[in-house]
């Protein structure tokens, strides 16, 4: 069923995370490790300048490349890439070790970056509101025990192995990281080809609330990029030696990787649920104020690890729970080439401005300036937390206007869940009322219609012709939905009934796919839900008729199919879980029931249905409606109409047709139905192609009519 889908999503992309940041702490540590053994610190900051150019650059063109191919090809490309890049670094670095370190800075922070938020993207675009509430602990937990693996996996690299090891090392891990990611799958929503999207940079100008929360991103990555410095320019003064640092900092990144997901399991959805957005935005400045002053003050080894530790495990939990929140506001067709380019380019640009700090005063000082960068880090924190305060209230005013605008519906994304309300309603200026106000003034602008409590009267008041023209009417409101669906039980109101449930679907899936797998409800009302369901690729209405596959009525299971496989004929890009429907087979041919015979049966094959009826097979025109839902819907009724006729050789070649197709074990339960007696166990697959027999069936077809 489309939840176990979504469980195997939820899968796949924690073990893709988990890998993706496993190699970005051995990437790390191995660059900082190389780059230290072959540069003084007071280097760092010009490689660090050079990386923020090149990041903006390529967040540009990944940007525009995001948007026209998805995340899911930058990541698959990216990954590709970056592979090869490590594996001419490993071949490169006893002959051009200086070359290699520089590259290999540049490279690990560029493309890292972008594969880590391309991978989110993914995982965004694969799960839907409702799955992803579920599913994001689990797969956060993995990408932290990804950041525990990485960590000890470079300690052992330090300890048994050399840089050259590890950068091969990695270039292995790229490449699953790039296949890992693309088998997290394509988007449950793909943007209509009406769907207008403004490039990153030019939505960013366009909006002063964008334009907000790039200015946050940019303080802050100036201020980590100072922190950043002080901490490895520390580093290289207490550890000489290329193993040495390789090790220290594995440990590092594998403690804070540990302690970033101690937080976000204990810490960070409390913050958001007890005491708002606001506190886990200002979290990450208020912290690097407080642990950046103390290192400048007192500047030790010690005191600089802590105020960086402090500085990644709440920038990657509690303050991106609330940064992650920013982003509700933003339409869905924007988000892929803004977020990309905040996440990135404007991060960047912020170390960049840090880099420049410290190569200032490098300059003056003629010292590696380690207090001096703390102390602009101080600076650039209280900058930071200045502005995170007002961005609360920007906040609150483009969700109103989002909302009024249409392009962002809470309810029906799914957005308004537990953590978000609470964060909304402790946001500072906006309370419950507020906040209900907005949703309620917002509904009222965009979708204006009759008072539901009207409605109802209506609808109960027996009144036949009242009844049937507001079940025709455009302004029915979902909150009346339980009355419809009970009217599918009664003439004449079923068909008015279900066209107005097709109209209100969107907006009351859940509520429906609930009466169709309630099994108190009347067996009619449940037979007749499928058809609502029709043609919607909403995950939770795709569900619903997936677990109706299960159901105890055959009549129910048999429009399910049928509502799946029309909705599978109108969107093919639709993606099905294989290995429920065999399973729904192999339990249908087990069951030996009756052919079911409805009006549904129609909808399929009129002349299959028919044929089959004659045969008395068990249920064999269901089968066909699931075997369509995986393999081509043509070729199976093709296939299915030719085992129905009196011509030997159509009869064979369709018998060929299905058993190169059909899986083995699906092939030998249902072969002694398809034959109309007791064949043989398993059925070895033709050597003849399938699209030849299908030809083959077409042409006979064709023949047959022509002589009728």
């Amino acid at each position: 069923m489309y939840g176990t889908a979504t469980a195997r999503t939820a899968l796949l992309a924690s073990l893709a995370v988990g890998l993706a940041i496993a190699q970005q702490v051995i990437a790390r540590a191995s660059r900082d490790a190389l780059y230290l053994t072959q540069y003084d610190a007071t280097q760092l900051p010009q490689v660090m300048l050079a990386t923020a150019v090149f990041s903006f650059v390529i967040a540009l063109a990944s940007g525009r490349w995001m948007v026209r191919r998805g995340p899911r090809a930058v990541i698959a490309g990216l990954g590709l890439i970056s592979a090869a890049i490590f594996g001419v670094e490993g071949a490169l670095l006893t002959a051009v070790p200086n070359v290699v370190a520089t590259v290999n800075y540049i490279q690990v922070t560029v493309i890292g970056a972008m594969l880590v938020s391309g991978l989110w993207s993914v995982i965004n675009e694969r799960l839907d509101p409702y799955s992803a509430r579920r599913r994001f602990a689990r797969i956060g937990s993995g990408a932290a025990f990804g950041g525990v693996i990485g960590g000890l996996l470079a300690h052992i690299l330090s300890e048994y192995a050399d840089l050259q090891m590890a950068l091969w090392t990695l270039s292995g891990v790229s490449i699953v990281v790039s296949v890992a990611g693309w088998f997290i799958g394509p988007p449950i929503r793909r943007a209509s080809s009406g769907e207008v999207t403004t490039g990153g940079l030019r939505a960013i100008k366009g909006s002063p609330y964008l334009m907000r929360i790039a200015t946050v991103v940019i303080v802050l990555g100036a201020a980590g990029a100072l922190l950043d410095y002080s901490f490895k320019a520390m580093a290289e003064l207490q550890f000489a030696t290329a193993a040495n640092l390789l090790s220290f900092f594995g440990v590092f990144y594998m403690a804070t990787s540990v302690g970033t997901l101690l937080v976000q399991l204990f810490l960070a959805r409390h913050v958001l649920q007890k005491i708002g957005l606001g506190a886990a935005m200002v979290s990450l400045p208020a912290v690097l104020v407080a642990a950046a002053g103390i290192g400048m003050i007192w500047t030790r080894l010690a005191t600089v690890v802590l105020a960086k530790a402090l500085e990644r495990v709440l920038a990657n939990s509690v303050f991106r729970s609330g940064y992650e929140l920013l982003y509700a506001p933003i339409a869905p067709s924007q988000k892929r080439s803004i977020k990309a380019f905040i996440d990135v380019a404007c991060d960047k640009v912020g170390d960049g401005i840090g880099s420049l700090i410290v190569l200032a005063l490098i300059a003056v000082t003629a010292t590696p300036a380690i207090s001096w960068a703390l102390f602009f880090a101080v600076v650039a924190s209280i900058i930071a937390l200045t502005l995170t305060l007002a961005l609360r209230k920007g906040y609150v005013e483009q969700l109103a206007v989002s909302l009024r605008a249409g392009s962002v519906d809470l309810g029906h994304a799914g957005l308004l869940d537990l953590t978000t309300r609470h964060s909304l309603t402790t946001t500072h200026g906006l309370d419950p009322e507020t906040l209900a106000s907005i949703i309620e003034s917002a509904t009222r602008e965009r979708a204006p219609d009759l008072d539901w409590r009207k409605q109802f009267q209506i609808l109960v008041s027996g009144k036949t012709k009242r009844i049937l023209d507001l079940l025709s009417s455009e302004t029915l409101s979902p909150r009346v939905g339980q009355v419809l669906i009970e009217f599918l039980a009664e003439e004449p109101y079923a068909r008015p009934a279900q066209n107005a449930l097709g109209r209100l679907a969107p907006r009351m899936t859940g509520q429906i796919v609930d009466a169709l797998l309630d099994p108190t409800n009347p067996q009619v009302i449940r037979r007749r839900i499928p058809r609502v369901l029709l043609n919607m690729v909403e995950p939770r209405a795709i569900e619903g008729l997936l677990e109706g596959l299960r159901d105890r009525d055959p009549k129910v299971r048999f429009r399910c199919a049928q509502a799946l496989s029309k909705t599978k004929q109108a969107h093919p890009e639709l993606t099905l879980p294989e290995s429920h429907i065999f399973e729904m087979i192999q339990r249908e041919t087990h069951l030996g029931q009756r052919t079911v015979r409805s009006d549904s049966a129609r909808d399929l094959d009129s002349e299959v249905n028919s044929l089959l009826e004659k045969r008395g097979g068990a249920g064999l025109e269901h089968i066909c409606a699931l075997l369509s839902l995986v393999f081509d819907r043509r070729a199976i009724v093709m296939s299915f109409r030719a085992l129905n006729t009196k011509d030997a050789s159509l009869r064979g070649t369709a018998l060929e047709y299905l058993s190169q197709v059909l899986p083995e074990h699906v092939r030998t339960d249902l072969w002694p139905r398809l034959v109309n007696e007791e064949g043989p166990k398993a059925v070895p697959p033709t050597t003849r192609d399938a699209t030849e027999l299908l030809h083959s069936m077409e042409s006979s077809f064709r023949d047959s009519d022509a002589g009728d």
